[in-house]
């Protein structure tokens, strides 16, 4: 299936989706560089398992048998709310929200966009987000992300999201690739 993707960006494919009921990680390996230069990871209601967690990712070179998890493999930022901007440029992880995602009862967890840039490139691979938060808290939070892989090599894979306490409770994340001819 296919759909016309943001404008001027053309066509975006299907290539994965993953329900997930108490998973520790979701895991992508569906990367393929003769197809495509971007993809897109849509999430539909990803909820902690673990009230007030962090929604987080990591890379692999080597097609997901391992993620790097180095204490300096990654640099990113984050804008959530009306208030919080953090950021860190040596860390084991690209941090995707505030450490506030909400598991309560009609708390949604995270939904939105999130968007790696030419992965299959030996250079530095970066990713963007747009995503929802209702929070602990039940507030709902805006987030604009940014991240990057810090090494150039190996070119990027697989990726894996998690949240930084307990597993992910439930949730749907859905991969696109965006055709490069």
């Amino acid at each position: 299936a296919t759909y016309m993707g943001t404008k001027g960006l053309g066509a975006t494919s299907f290539i994965s989706s993953s329900d997930l009921s108490d998973a520790a990680t979701a895991s992508f390996t569906g990367f393929d560089a003769s197809l495509y230069d971007v993809y897109e990871f849509v999430l539909m209601n990803v909820i902690p398992a673990t009230d007030g967690a962090a929604f987080q990712m990591r890379t692999s070179g080597n097609g997901g048998t391992s993620y790097d998890s180095g204490a300096s493999d990654y640099k990113y930022e984050f804008s959530q709310g009306a208030s919080t901007r953090e950021n860190d440029n040596s860390e084991a992880f690209i941090k995707l929200t505030k450490t506030n995602v909400g598991s309560a009862s009609g708390e949604r967890g995270v939904n939105g966009v999130i968007k790696v840039f030419g992965p299959h490139i030996e250079t530095h691979t970066f990713i963007s987000g747009l995503l929802s938060v209702e929070t602990d808290g039940a507030s709902m939070n805006a987030v604009t992300s940014s991240g990057k892989r810090i090494q150039a090599t190996p070119v990027v894979n697989a990726v894996q999201f998690f949240f930084s306490s307990g597993n992910i409770e439930s949730g749907t994340i859905t991969m696109y690739g965006m055709v490069n001819s």
